[in-house]
């Protein structure tokens, strides 16, 4: 029975699974031989989803903690841009 099940759950999800690892593969090929290959390459829409959570999580607390971090310069300080 544990055999059946575990044969089952190897096997019986091919095809049926979320990403296509052909398609994978071509976007891999596809990034990789652009001219401007991207620094991360995320495949599938639950890779998108987490990662639109996490940068808007990050989002909220760059900005609840930006006067805090603002206000770390000396008093009359004149602040410019780092590079540019």
């Amino acid at each position: 029975m544990r055999k059946k099940i575990l044969q089952q759950n190897l096997y019986g999800s091919d095809g049926k699974q979320p990403g296509d690892p052909r398609k994978a593969d071509e976007a891999m090929i596809q990034a990789i031989e652009s001219e401007n290959p991207p620094l991360r390459l995320m495949l599938g829409a639950d890779a998108y989803g987490l990662c639109e959570q996490k940068r808007a999580a990050e989002r909220e607390e760059f900005e609840a903690w930006r006067e805090t971090g603002i206000n770390t310069a000396f008093d009359g300080a004149e602040v410019q841009a780092i590079g540019g």
